[in-house]
């Protein structure tokens, strides 16, 4: 079974979409990642981020968006 890219959680945010068990809205990661950050720093002082919980379900998002590309 595939496990969820992201879902949502309405004890972070209202309606925010969050990485499975990490708690961290994708908001959040995506406007670092834009920003230039690397992955690490942007979760530094996130306490229920976890690299591997953030670069899997990018990577699958990834996959799927230039698989779906004409």
């Amino acid at each position: 079974m595939t496990e969820k890219l992201a879902g949502r959680n309405a004890d972070v945010l209202v309606v925010a979409l969050v990485f499975p068990r990490a708690k961290v809205p994708v908001r959040i990661a995506t406007e670092h990642l834009d920003a230039g950050d690397r992955i690490d720093d942007s979760l530094d002082g996130l306490h229920t981020a976890r690299r591997e919980r953030t670069i899997v379900p990018l990577k699958r998002a990834a996959a799927h968006l230039v698989s779906e590309a004409p």
